[in-house]
C-alpha cells in the first residue's frame, strides 16, 4: 500500500526493491500485487548486487526506507536521507 501510495504522488518517482537471494520470492509477491502499469516503475536487484554494487547503488539514491538493516545503515553512512 505504501508503495502504491508513493508511486501515485509522483509519476516520475522510481523505486529500488533491495534484498538478498532469499528475499526473491517477496520481490515476485510484491510485483505481482501492485496495479498494472506500475510495476515498471520498481527495479527489482533483489539477489542481483554485491556490496560495493549495493553501496553504490545506495549512494545514488534519494531517500531510503528500510528496516533496522546493514543497508540502511550503509546508507546513512553515505548520507543518504533514511527512514
Amino acid at each position: 500500500a505504501l508503495a502504491q501510495a508513493l508511486l501515485a504522488t509522483d509519476p516520475a518517482l522510481r523505486l529500488v526493491l533491495g534484498g538478498g537471494p532469499e528475499e526473491r520470492p517477496l520481490a515476485v509477491a510484491f510485483l505481482a500485487g501492485l496495479e498494472e502499469g506500475v510495476a515498471s516503475r520498481v527495479a527489482d536487484c533483489c539477489g542481483q548486487l554485491d556490496l560495493m554494487e549495493t553501496a553504490a547503488l545506495l549512494g545514488g539514491l534519494d531517500a531510503v526506507l528500510g528496516g533496522d538493516t546493514g543497508p540502511l545503515h550503509l546508507a546513512a553512512a553515505l548520507g543518504v536521507p533514511t527512514l
